[in-house]
């Protein structure tokens, strides 16, 4: 049997091996990146029963985010843990924006890329740190779009 664990304080449990994919996509990162291997990588991944995806908007731009949504079709969403980060403002040189009102958009935006109702949870960039967002949410940060929903 599989050893997991869960997440910090929230109830979401994961395999104690994840996928982080900034090589994923990642082409303002690093060069010479091919889309169609990072998809490969997500899908081995599963195939092989990792279960955890870690990504970010500042992966490629949301480029990272987009494959792993194309990656995971056909797959069942409902064990795939997905976990990706917000705060960097396109219009403002990539700089960390922790107002509520652009996180709730940097939020839908990577639902869209993700092709998911809700992300398990949530990371925004402070200062170089990875924090939690505390102040709105107990727990797994779920959050549902006012954007079409995918299956």
């Amino acid at each position: 049997m599989a050893m997991t664990t869960t997440i910090g304080k929230s109830t979401v449990t994961t395999g104690k091996l994840g996928l982080g994919t900034n090589k994923v996509g990642g082409h303002n990162l690093f060069p010479n990146l091919h889309d169609e291997d990072g998809i490969a990588v997500v899908k081995a991944a599963l195939d092989h029963g990792i279960d955890m995806l870690d990504t970010a908007y500042m992966y490629g731009l949301g480029q990272s985010e987009k494959l792993i949504g194309e990656a995971t079709q056909g797959y069942d969403r409902s064990k795939i843990i997905l976990a990706t980060k917000a705060a960097q403002d396109p219009h403002n040189d990539l700089k960390p924006n922790n107002d509520p009102k652009f996180l709730t958009q940097a939020i839908d935006d990577a639902l869209l890329r993700l092709r998911i109702c809700l992300v398990s949870f949530k990371n925004y960039l402070e200062e170089g740190q990875y924090n939690y967002l505390k102040t709105a949410v107990k727990g797994t940060f779920t959050v549902f779009p006012k954007s079409p929903t995918f299956v």
